[in-house]
């Protein structure tokens, strides 16, 4: 307590002993004003741009408002806030605003006692003349792989512009981004002592021209910054030559010459098809334009990099760019093609077209009355605690919520719960699946829930165990199907086995559903190609298109009633459109993180073509090969998907040096020739990403050159 008080004490007085009710300070970038206990941010110019209002510790009562200031010297101000609704009398704040440079920062120290809640404190910011608060910009800085695997992206700076008419104010987001509101922006503070805390916020001062990749080099001090742009949503091209924007910046305030800028692009087929090199010089703060152009073609996928050296330093971006042609589906209520998730990046009716083209035909969540405009149907997916039965006191009318939810969406079914046999074992599973079977009931039991085509938690895993302790409490009668999300790690979806298996998964929740008495609807609700760079465990770039394909075709072979990706774009929930290279929940999209596309995404536009009306007809071995593969009758004639297993299901090993290969790399070893019989006077194949040729038949064979790669082929005679 005794400490605490001199703490109080000695930044309360300080600023008592030298209050004023005017106190300025400023310098050629921005400026800080405190009067009448109000706080603003000012331009270069000296208009204000920013109110800095009241701290509120929203998870307790304390509202700390500003009060008086006094002047520290020319380039801070220190003020002392009045507590409000403090009834312990022993809470207080005070911030130091100080110009630093380009940058205004404020300092809080912040004494709360024991029971005062800091985590959740919300600092109003409040735009002012003209000042528009713009959506966050979350900054990813590409860098080279230490063993020379796929360059990644690592967290730079989450930013949020206050946009001024003369200045901007960038706001450095050291907070939970996701917690802010209209005027008010989440404060993280640490302790630093008993009772004691601390808190930073930090703007940068900008020109209001300046784009979130150059405020993000500026606030990092790195002289360059660069980015790829295109006027073409997810850069998609439908025909013509692609034609891409890279722009290059002067961040550094100082001129700037013998900068070597290097671009380069390669095709699906490893071609180079775009390589410039050329020194630049630069004024301060001069931002460059160039036109990148690509090849023609019907249907292609380009690889981008662009890259600045300055004094042996260099800076890189990414991206990718695509070719693909328009399509019509004929039988697009036959598809059991879907998307498990995605976000409104960087619409979301740009989200729907794209996924109208691919060939989505079912969303695992949303509304079927908006699904239907783009002629799809919307299944609804929702999740409760798994701790506790369900308690008809607590739980009734949020059930009903969610039963009523179904109906006024028109969905098609619900998926209900999520992954709750993730890791359980014995007991545990026996008293998780008992309390799904509580909620079960209950559902049944419900005005309306009789109705319903209620599908079972999605199972992580084919985790035959699981399904069976939900079966034991009695209520397998009560699901009208069972989802799955059959997880695959390094191994091709094909292959068998128990554990995370695509079609392993698969057979082993068929066996079971066989053994508890009959085969109920199968839904593949999450199904997966990972793609998180020189991760051995998971797929490349490449290996995910491949992938991409060959899990829906065996998902029709297997006659799943849906098989719904997951997920449209890279990020998570929690950080949509974010970057964390650790955490490979970030890399499961059909989208990079700046939305351009993935071979994965072409993929999948491929195999909804091709199974546009095709209906299962085998499986396919050669005798004396390591040839396999799937038939399929389509209303172009019969279909086979042929893959040779030379190098086996198995694409990668935990090696300390393992790394990815980049995407324009064929992904196999082996490549092998083999004869097939046709009728036909040629055939025509598909590779992975949808691009078709045809080759002579010649004496009633054809030859194909097989790898671990699927491809399709029409015009054989197996």
């Amino acid at each position: 307590m005794l400490k605490t008080a001199v703490f109080l004490l000695a930044f309360c007085c300080s600023v008592l002993l030298a209050a004023a009710d005017s106190v300025t300070v400023s310098n050629s970038r921005a400026g800080i004003d405190c009067r009448g206990g109000k706080i603003h941010l000012l331009g270069s110019d000296g208009r204000q741009l920013l109110k800095v209002g009241p701290l509120r510790f929203a998870w307790s009562p304390q509202v700390a408002v500003p009060a008086e200031a006094e002047k520290v010297n020319d380039h801070a101000i220190r003020v002392n806030y009045r507590m409000e609704k403090d009834d312990t009398g022993k809470t207080a704040v005070a911030g130091l605003f100080t110009l630093d440079g380009d940058k205004i920062r404020i300092d809080y120290d912040i004494a709360a006692p024991e029971g005062v809640k800091t985590g959740g404190i919300m600092q109003d910011l409040i735009p002012v003349g003209g000042t528009k608060k713009q959506d966050i910009f979350k900054s990813g800085l590409w860098t080279r792989a230490a063993n020379g695997g796929v360059p990644y992206e690592v967290r730079d700076e989450y930013m949020k512009e206050f946009k001024g008419k003369t200045q901007s104010l960038w706001l450095l987001v050291r907070g939970s981004h996701t917690w802010t509101g209209e005027w008010a922006e989440h404060l993280p503070v640490e302790p630093v002592g008993a009772g004691k805390f601390k808190g930073e916020t930090v703007f940068l001062a900008m020109p209001p021209e300046a784009a979130g990749f150059e405020a993000a080099a500026v606030n990092s001090a790195r002289p360059l910054a660069l980015r790829f742009s295109s006027d073409r949503d997810f850069n998609l091209w439908e025909t013509g030559t692609p034609e891409l924007k890279l722009e290059v910046s002067d961040t550094s305030g100082k001129p700037l010459s013998g900068v070597r800028l290097n671009v380069f692009a390669y095709d699906y087929d490893g071609r180079k098809v775009l390589d410039r090199s050329e020194e630049l010089a630069f004024t301060p703060g001069e931002r460059k334009s160039f036109a990148c152009n690509l090849p023609a073609d019907a249907r292609n996928i380009y690889f981008l990099e662009a890259s600045l050296t300055l004094d042996g330093k260099e800076y890189f971006t990414r991206t990718n760019a695509a070719l693909l042609p328009p399509h019509r589906y004929e039988h697009p209520d036959k598809s059991n093609l879907g998307i498990a998730a995605f976000f409104n990046e960087p619409s979301r009716e740009a989200v729907f077209r794209l996924m109208r083209r691919i060939g989505v035909h079912y969303l695992r969540s949303g509304d079927s009355r908006e699904a239907a405009k783009y002629g799809m149907l919307a299944f609804t997916h929702s999740n409760v605690s798994g701790k506790q039965p369900y308690d008809p006191a607590k739980d009734a009318a949020k059930l009903q919520k969610m039963i009523e939810k179904y109906g006024k969406q028109q969905n098609i079914g619900w998926e209900f719960c999520n992954e709750w046999n993730f890791g359980k074992k014995g007991e545990e599973r026996e008293r998780s699946a008992g309390v799904y079977a509580s909620w079960v009931r209950a559902i049944r039991g419900a005005p309306g829930g009789d109705k319903l085509n209620l599908i079972s938690l999605g199972l992580a895993g084919g985790d035959s165990e699981y399904l069976k302790a939900i079966a034991k409490n009695g209520v397998w009668p009560l699901l009208d199907g069972v989802a799955l999300h059959p997880g695959r790690g390094n191994m091709t979806p094909d292959c068998l086995g128990n554990g995370w298996f695509y079609l392993g998964s698969i057979r082993n929740i068929r066996k079971t559903m066989d053994e508890l008495g009959g085969d109920k609807p199968l839904y593949l609700t999450e199904v997966y190609a990972c793609t998180q760079p020189n991760n051995w465990w998971v797929d490349s770039y490449r290996l995910a298109a491949e992938n991409t394909l060959l899990t829906f075709l065996l998902g029709v072979a297997e006659h799943a009633k849906a098989v719904e990706f997951y997920q449209m774009h890279n990020g998570i929930w929690a950080d949509v459109n974010g970057v964390n290279p650790k955490d490979r929940e970030y890399d499961f999209g059909l989208l990079m993180r700046d939305n351009s596309p993935k071979p994965s995404v072409l993929a999948f536009a491929a195999a909804a073509e091709a199974l546009d009306g095709a209906e299962f007809v085998r499986y396919v071995s050669i005798p004396g090969t390591k040839i396999h593969g799937i038939e399929f009758q389509t209303p172009r004639g019969k279909m086979a998907v042929l893959y040779d297993r030379t190098d086996g299901y198995f694409f990668s090993k935990n090696t300390p040096d393992f790394v990815h290969k980049e995407p324009w790399v064929k992904a196999w070893k082996s490549e092998t020739p083999h004869l097939f019989k046709s009728s036909k006077a040629e055939v025509a194949v598909v590779d992975p990403i949808g691009r078709e040729k045809t080759l002579p038949v010649k004496n009633g064979e054809v030859s194909l050159i097989l790898s671990g790669s699927p491809l399709i082929v029409y015009g054989l005679d197996l």
